[in-house]
């Protein structure tokens, strides 16, 4: 839905108002970044636009959509054995689970309602270094949750691939700024899917094989 605005001939002064709009409203049109969900396996499988930074309730927000995503058409006499096994990976994991928003039920049906507390969440191991917090490493060590050399890191090797198309996107209008990237994500997903029918890993940038270990 789109809004237009326009002016009626109202006799007298009219008073303008100082409602954000102009100049500003147009900058808030331009995302910061997206945000992409990536299967343990490299396959991308949601992207949504971030605006102005990459906040824990927007953030919030678009999880519980992934997740509505994910469960909605999951038989019924499956759906809390699949919400209870699901493993969600984030590297600010902490924030998200502290927001008042994440301690409510969801507008949805049962046992959706509940999904956010119900599925098993995470710190990839390349970030939980980087928490200061010991109930951080506690609460979200994703050793307690996968095995081990599980590589929780795909999500940031496949962002590290993302990047590379920042200039050519960021050059474009919006319409074909999403385009573009959604007809990457998908040539990157049937590249992906090759590769796991042949038997062979999809090539990811490299990362530091120390930091798997630890």
């Amino acid at each position: 839905m789109r809004a237009h605005a326009f002016e009626e001939d109202i006799p007298g002064p009219v008073e303008k108002c100082n409602k954000d709009t102009g100049e500003k409203a147009r900058l808030r049109q331009r995302s910061r970044g997206h945000f992409i969900c990536v299967t343990g396996g490299g396959h991308i499988t949601y992207f949504d636009p971030i605006f102005k930074s990459e906040s824990p309730s927007q953030i919030y927000m678009q999880v519980v959509r992934l997740l509505y995503l994910e469960f909605k058409d999951v038989p019924q006499h499956k759906l809390e054995d699949t919400i209870k096994n699901y493993v969600l990976c984030y590297d600010n994991m902490c924030q998200l689970d502290s927001l008042k928003a994440s301690k409510e039920d969801l507008p949805f049906p049962p046992p959706l309602n509940t999904m956010w507390r119900d599925i098993q969440k995470i710190i990839d191991r390349l970030h939980l270094q980087n928490h200061k917090q010991d109930k951080c490493k506690e609460l979200y060590n994703p050793d307690k949750v996968l095995p081990e050399g599980y590589n929780t890191m795909v999500a940031e090797q496949t962002f590290a691939w993302f990047s590379r198309f920042k200039k050519i996107a960021n050059s474009m209008s919006q319409t074909h700024h999403l385009f573009y990237i959604h007809s990457n994500i998908k040539r990157r997903n049937a590249y992906s899917s090759r590769c796991r029918q042949r038997g062979k890993e999809p090539l990811l940038p490299g990362i530091n094989t120390n930091l798997s270990k630890n």
